[in-house]
């Protein structure tokens, strides 16, 4: 089996992993609710509002939080980025962004439909019918996985703090322009792009996505850390739920019925 590509199992679901779930030696599940604002995901804990952000190589925010019997400190800032300038941008007071260091701690399933999102120190593969697995890399500690955008291989960031999609302008110059989109980066402030629908294709099921195009900086900069995309939370229109299990270097999917087509567009 090639280790770079997507693949799907019969019988007991891949997302068991190698079996090592109960590292913490407790059986401890967690659920809450989150809202959906501007398709970013936000939970509350306790009357706080947590963005969950795998796309943040840390987590964010001036005071800790517990989770899982844990208490989690963030940082104060991320190369100069600020818990308020986040705010700021999305819209939203904001009280922590919990980022990918945490994702890695524990099993962790988004049940958009539901507006649930579960943490464990054991498997949630019993939660959903998860037969398409991801074989997830980190990149600047951020997990990465591999898709096919018009035909072309792609390695992209999976990052459920991104309300858009992202792809390399390259791969997207053939295909119309269908909209336009306002979005912001952390860092960079807020733009313009136009959204392009493209072709894909995720763990052997293909269908038509929503992209946008970053600013020449920010994609250059993408390009240069060895990514060449972004994968954002508008694919929980295809999958849901999504369940993350980062120890096992891997991400399961549950398809949506109706919405992605096995081998047609």
């Amino acid at each position: 089996m090639d280790p770079e590509k997507p693949y799907r199992h019969k019988g007991k679901c891949a997302c068991y992993g190698n079996g090592d779930f109960n590292r913490y030696n407790d059986d401890r599940v967690e659920h809450y609710r989150f809202e959906s604002y501007d398709n970013h995901i936000i939970m509350n804990l306790e009357g706080k509002r947590v963005l969950i952000d795998s796309g943040s190589s840390v987590s964010i925010g001036n005071n800790p939080i517990t989770l899982m019997g844990q208490i989690f400190h963030g940082k104060r800032s991320l190369m100069g980025v600020t818990l308020e300038k986040i705010n700021d941008l999305i819209g939203v007071e904001l009280d922590y962004i919990l980022g990918s260091e945490i994702f890695k701690k524990f099993h962790i399933l988004i049940n958009y439909d539901t507006r649930e999102v579960v943490f464990a120190n054991r498997s949630l593969a019993s939660m959903g019918d998860f037969h398409d697995v991801l074989q997830v890399k980190s990149l600047l500690n951020v997990p990465t996985v591999n898709i096919s955008v018009a035909d072309k291989p792609l390695q992209v960031f999976f990052d459920t703090g991104a309300n858009l999609s992202y792809c390399r302008s390259s791969y997207l110059q053939d295909f119309p322009v269908v909209g336009e989109a306002r979005d912001f980066y952390p860092g960079f402030g807020f733009f313009e792009t136009n959204i392009y629908q493209v072709p894909i294709e995720i763990s052997g099921k293909k269908f038509e996505m929503l992209f946008g195009v970053l600013p020449q900086l920010l994609e250059f900069t993408l390009l240069f850390s060895g990514c060449g995309g972004i994968l954002g939370n508008d694919l929980f229109s295809f999958f849901n739920p999504i369940y993350f299990n980062l120890s096992d270097k891997m991400i399961c999917l549950q398809g949506k019925d109706g919405n992605v087509h096995i081998g047609a567009y």
